[in-house]
């Protein structure tokens, strides 16, 4: 259970920390930063999926900031469930 949830956390923080990242050069306006601005719109796009792409619009736009957080606690929550089906992590009985 320790490593699930380990998992999760760590998961849940490298995505939200990626998607703020990926959402910044997504919104540059600098000419130089053409290349920057076309791969961070491409894992924005990717990135901020489910939650954002499926919530109603008024959520967004009045929330968000807890929409990020929902969405990289979704990816931690998924990516430690895969994690832990192949993972193979056995309960250990005391």
């Amino acid at each position: 259970m320790r490593r699930f949830l380990c998992v999760g956390i760590a998961v849940g923080v490298i995505h939200w920390t990626v998607q703020f990242i990926a959402w910044s050069y997504a919104g540059a306006f600098a000419p130089e930063m053409n290349r920057a601005r076309r791969i961070g719109t491409t894992l924005w796009n990717l990135l901020s999926s489910p939650i954002l792409s499926l919530a109603p619009r008024s959520f967004v736009n009045d929330y968000f900031g807890l929409a990020l957080v929902l969405n990289s606690a979704l990816w931690g929550m998924i990516c430690a469930a895969v994690a832990h089906k192949l993972g193979g992590f056995r309960r250990i009985d005391r």
